[in-house]
């Protein structure tokens, strides 16, 4: 149907995108603080805090934990000044002491190839939710702000599986649909629990994951978190923020697995452009993914603060991918 073809809604992006992207952080102090953590406007003490900066290192890429899943981010060269501390398996921890109008400035670069993940499997190629390992388990639990055993999550999860079969592609799609059906997108800071999305009826990229991740995992479909940075316009690749998607294990034929990709806050089902840099993977540790969104901490009779300056210093695409919308 050639018609149909001609108007049928597509994206077109890179297969891949080579960049190198800098991130540079200014550590400044505030106003002098109490003892209760409250501004004091009026101590005459040294204004000091001591500060701790820590991020996520991000690596070759997977979309899923125990190497399950295709390889989408080559990371070619990672640099820091000044060296972070990698005593901290996974991370990039830098530490210092400031006083009066004393800066400190860390500067990070990052040299990534990141290929476009695009699956084109469909309902009648994916198992069924009783056909998973035991060894997936940790992506079934309760995690900080992922809560399966939430009532309203199952009752969700229990509606979203009637008549499938326990088909998990189906399941996965449902969720999908309801989430992008019933929810607003709206920027927030901390993520929410899943009583305050479901009841706000709205949420930032991180809260609409969230609760997908919670819902599919009530269903008995180990899913979790990715965390990282995708531009926020197309204009030179410059202004870029936080992001969060979803990836989700799906059982094939034959008893081989594949990884599958969801982003709420644009839109995309079983597929991402290249346009991100994956800073972490959720690993099943509550603490280890509450401690992404809580990257920054100071200490002393001042208080520590922090700016943040991501550009892109190059890049290039390579190949062209046509998907419809």
């Amino acid at each position: 149907d050639l018609l149909g073809e001609l108007s049928t809604p597509y994206y077109e992006v890179p297969e891949t995108l080579t960049m190198t992207m800098m991130r540079n952080f200014t550590i400044f102090l505030g106003d002098p603080v109490d003892d209760r953590g409250t501004t004091d406007e009026s101590d005459d003490q040294p204004n000091s805090a001591s500060w701790r900066l820590a991020l996520s290192e991000p690596g070759h890429r997977p979309s899923g934990p125990q190497g399950v899943g295709n390889s989408w981010q080559e990371l070619h060269a990672l640099d820091a000044t000044p060296a972070w501390d990698d005593a901290h398996a996974g991370k990039m921890l830098w530490e210092g002491h400031i006083e009066g109008d004393e800066r400190a400035e860390i500067s990070v670069s990052y040299n990534v190839t990141v290929s476009t993940i695009i699956s084109d499997l469909k309902a009648e190629g994916a198992g069924t939710i009783d056909q998973y390992p035991a060894a997936y388990d940790d992506f079934l639990q309760d995690e900080w702000k992922v809560e399966p055993s939430n009532t309203q999550v199952q009752e969700l999860a229990t509606q979203f599986a009637n008549g499938t079969g326990g088909n998990v592609l189906r399941i996965l799609r449902n969720i999908f649909d309801y989430i992008m059906g019933n929810f607003t997108y709206v920027l927030g800071t901390t993520p929410k629990s899943c009583d305050q999305t479901l009841g706000y009826g709205y949420g930032d990229c991180d809260d609409l994951g969230l609760l997908y991740v919670s819902i599919a995992r009530a269903a008995g479909i180990p899913a979790w978190m990715e965390l990282g940075m995708i531009p926020r316009s197309s204009d030179g690749l410059q202004d870029w923020g936080g992001h969060a998607w979803v990836n989700a294990l799906v059982p094939l034929d034959g008893g081989n697995y594949t990884v599958v990709t969801v982003d709420l806050a644009n839109g995309y089902y079983l597929w991402m452009p290249p346009y991100r840099l994956s800073e972490y993977v959720d690993n099943g540790d509550p603490e280890d993914l509450k401690a992404f969104y809580f990257l920054f901490s100071s200490q002393g009779s001042g208080r520590a603060s922090f700016t943040q300056d991501i550009s892109v210093a190059s890049y290039s695409e390579q190949g062209k991918l046509r998907i419809e919308a």
